[in-house]
């Protein structure tokens, strides 16, 4: 299959990730208009997202947002597990809301 990239072994699917896990997405491995939509919509390497749904449709999160993908592209898709604390910009959209304020209120004159 032409336009496909080789994803190396140590490498797991999206769709083999348990609810809870946090990732860092190393590889995409489906055809360049598919890929070009994933990343547009924030699905790119070295990506960090959290899966917070695994069944016939795979749910995750990321950027704050949450992506519904079908289980066939999901098993297309690869990553390595991360800590919590190496997943970096994880908010939540009422965390980024009071990270902003609180930089403002910082700002703010007396």
């Amino acid at each position: 299959m032409s336009g496909l990239v080789e994803t190396p072994q140590e490498f797991i699917p999206l769709s083999s990730f348990t609810p809870g896990r946090s990732l860092r997405l190393q590889s995409i491995t489906v055809d360049a208009v598919q890929a070009e939509r994933l990343r547009e919509m924030g699905l790119c390497e070295g990506r960090c997202v959290s899966v917070l749904s695994n069944g016939e449709r795979l749910i995750v999160g990321c950027g704050g947002c949450r992506i519904g993908l079908h289980r066939d592209l999901a098993h297309c898709i690869f990553g390595c597990e991360v800590e919590e604390n190496q997943h970096s910009h994880r908010y939540t959209p009422g965390s980024l809301l009071r990270s902003i304020l609180k930089k403002v209120n910082r700002k703010a004159p007396g």
